[in-house]
């Protein structure tokens, strides 16, 4: 953990990495570095965080990052502003942006039957006469649920039944309770994991290529990142980080590294892992995906999106949850509750004891990428966790 002597320990070798104006554009003032530093610091302690990463966007370009504790405790290897966490939830965001890229090239189209991509019948059984679209799925307003084959599928570890069983009423593995009873594409939102990770299976479908291999030509090789959803693809032997529940390993990098053979076994166009939560990257990478989102599309000369698609995305779109109306994007929550004044868009994420969250204002180009691979978790009044709140917070109050 990273308590307070520990932190004073790492910091001597390690420090806290400013990287301000990639773009070499001025910021718009000062900054207290060294306040922000210390909140920081302050905070990561009060939660006992293993390692976290910190990146700030101002005007538009990185401005500031900030690393510290450990990515591998038992090695002794230091977070690092190279360190690929494993962002859980907001790998949805990305996926996302996966999807809007073959919008740009028209191969899909967000209201058409993923009936149609994936080559066979996916109905609610409770409404068979309604399609589900992807832009269901991306809303979460799909009505597929995680509660049937999928669960047990991800929990039991004892294989994984192909896609179509699962979704064909005359599936072996077909169970009713992988939809819930409404009509798919009503205001009702049930986050849905299952439904992202059958983006991965619509994805290869269309394209003939591996769910990860299309990501790293679409996003990750073009903006020069270190970046996959699959870690066997991180540049580096020291920049997977280990994930720690409660101070304990819960989940190592050894265990991540097995996660290429486990999905090599899918046939191509049948995969529902790793869309909705496998993503592997830095916090400064993070932030470039954040500035293309902010933007039009590109970030530092290279265009993954269109400013339409990038538009579509951003977009708000209301939707029930509990009782209460709520605004979504694709692939993003949009909330006023996380920093006093501001509409922010973006994601949380937490698996095996991590804790991660991205947040950005289209207002004046501004975000903050928090990512931890561990520490105590308290949910905050806004329904965050209190860690990554308070960090967000206290970067929103300098910039």
């Amino acid at each position: 953990m990273c308590g307070k002597g520990m932190f004073w320990g790492i910091k001597k070798f390690l420090g806290l990495n400013k990287s301000r104006n990639i773009s070499g554009q001025e910021p718009a003032k000062d900054i207290d570095y060294k306040r922000l530093e210390d909140r920081i610091k302050k905070i990561s302690e009060k939660y006992k965080a293993a390692g976290i990463s910190v990146a700030a966007v101002r005007n538009g370009v990185i401005d500031w990052t900030a690393s510290l504790g450990y990515a591998d405790k038992e090695n002794k290897i230091a977070v690092t502003s190279a360190t690929a966490f494993r962002v859980a939830s907001i790998s949805k965001v990305v996926t996302s942006m996966l999807v809007m890229s073959l919008w740009d090239k028209g191969i899909i189209n967000l209201n058409e039957d993923i009936s149609t991509y994936l080559g066979f019948k996916v109905k609610n059984p409770y409404y068979p006469d309604e399609p589900i679209t992807l832009e269901n799925i991306m809303t979460h307003t799909s009505s597929i649920s995680d509660k049937g084959t999928y669960l047990a599928a991800v929990e039991s570890g004892k294989g994984y039944p192909p896609l179509k069983e699962m979704l064909i009423l005359e599936g072996a593995a077909y169970n009713m309770k992988n939809f819930y009873k409404y009509k798919p594409g009503s205001m009702n939102y049930n986050y849905s994991n299952f439904g992202y990770g059958i983006i991965a299976a619509i994805i290869e479908s269309v394209t003939g290529k591996r769910f990860n291999d299309y990501a790293r030509e679409a996003i990750f090789n073009p903006l020069n990142m270190n970046a996959s959803y699959l870690p066997n693809y991180i540049e580096g032997a020291g920049n997977v980080a280990n994930i720690y529940r409660d101070g304990a390993l819960s989940f190592s990098k050894d265990i991540a590294l097995k996660g290429e053979e486990r999905v090599s076994k899918f046939l191509l166009g049948q995969l529902y892992l790793l869309a909705q939560g496998n993503l592997y990257i830095s916090a400064p990478d993070m932030a470039k995906l954040m500035i293309v989102l902010m933007s039009d599309g590109g970030y530092e000369g290279a265009r993954i999106l269109s400013k339409e698609a990038v538009d579509v995305i951003n977009k708000e779109r209301t939707v029930a949850l509990r009782g209460h109306n709520k605004m979504r994007g694709l692939g993003l929550h949009i909330t006023h509750s996380l920093v006093k004044g501001r509409t922010l868009r973006g994601h949380q994420g937490r698996a095996y004891g991590a804790t991660n969250e991205m947040f950005y204002d289209l207002e004046d180009k501004t975000g903050v990428v928090y990512l931890s691979n561990g520490s105590k978790y308290t949910k905050a009044f806004n329904g965050f966790a209190a860690i990554g709140s308070e960090i967000i917070n206290a970067v929103y109050d300098e910039i």
